[in-house]
C-alpha cells in the first residue's frame, strides 16, 4: 500500500468528483497513515471503555465508528448520502452499497473491498441490534435513541477518534465527513486509479 505522507491542503476540483460544490474545492486530506490512525482509534476507544459501563455496547459502539469510516472513506460517500443509507443497500453477497439518494438524485452502486465488508457485516449483525435496543428502523447508522444517525452525529464520531489518535497533526487539519471522501480518491489516484474511474464515485 502506497502511504502518501505529504499534508497540506489540495484543491478538489482537479480531481473533479461529479461536480462538487464550490464550498468543497479545497479541503484537508489525510494520508493513508492517518486513515489507518483513525480505524485503529476505534479499537483503542472499545478497549479504554469496556471497564466502565456494558461491554457490549462500547463494543457496538466502536463497530459503528468503523462503519461510518468503511462508508465515507472506503466507499467514498458524501455526508447525506452517508445518513440517508438503508440496511438493504448493502449487498453483501456482491459486495457492494447502494447509493439511492447521491447528488441531483443520481443512483449509484459502489463497490466495498473485503476489508470494510467486515466492519460493516460485524456492525449490521452484531453492533447495530445492540444500539437500537428494541427500535425499528431501516437506517443503516443509528443513534442511541434508535433513530437514524445525522450529519452531527456522525461528525462528533469522527472527530473523537481523531482526538483518540493522539496525533497533533492530524488534529490540526480541518477534518470532516467530507474530507474522508475526498481522501480515497487522492489515494485511488497515489495507487494509479485513471482520473475517469475516480470520477464515477
Amino acid at each position: 500500500m502506497i502511504i502518501w505522507r505529504q499534508t497540506g491542503r489540495m484543491t478538489l476540483h482537479k480531481l473533479d468528483l461529479q461536480g462538487e460544490d464550490a464550498e468543497h474545492e479545497i479541503t484537508d486530506i489525510l494520508t493513508q497513515e492517518e486513515i489507518q490512525q483513525l480505524y485503529k482509534a476505534s479499537f483503542i476507544i472499545q478497549e479504554r471503555k469496556k471497564h466502565n459501563r456494558d461491554i457490549s455496547f462500547y463494543e457496538a459502539a466502536a463497530m459503528r465508528d468503523r462503519a461510518i469510516l468503511a462508508v465515507c472513506y472506503g466507499c467514498g460517500c458524501r455526508r447525506n448520502e452517508t445518513v440517508y443509507l438503508d440496511v438493504d443497500d448493502i449487498n453483501f453477497d456482491k459486495e457492494l452499497l447502494f447509493i439511492r439518494r447521491g447528488k441531483n438524485y443520481k443512483e449509484r452502486y459502489v463497490p466495498v473491498d473485503s476489508i470494510n465488508l467486515k466492519y460493516l457485516q460485524d456492525y449490521v449483525y452484531d453492533a447495530r441490534p445492540t444500539i437500537l435496543r428494541g427500535h425499528k428502523t431501516e437506517a443503516l447508522l443509528v443513534s442511541e435513541k434508535g433513530k437514524r444517525a445525522d450529519g452531527q452525529t456522525l461528525m462528533l464520531r469522527l472527530k473523537r477518534l481523531i482526538q483518540t489518535t493522539d496525533n497533533i497533526t492530524l488534529q490540526q487539519k480541518e477534518i470532516t465527513l467530507h474530507s474522508l471522501r475526498h481522501s480515497i480518491a487522492t489515494h485511488l489516484l497515489q495507487n494509479g486509479m485513471s482520473l475517469e474511474n475516480i470520477a464515477k464515485f
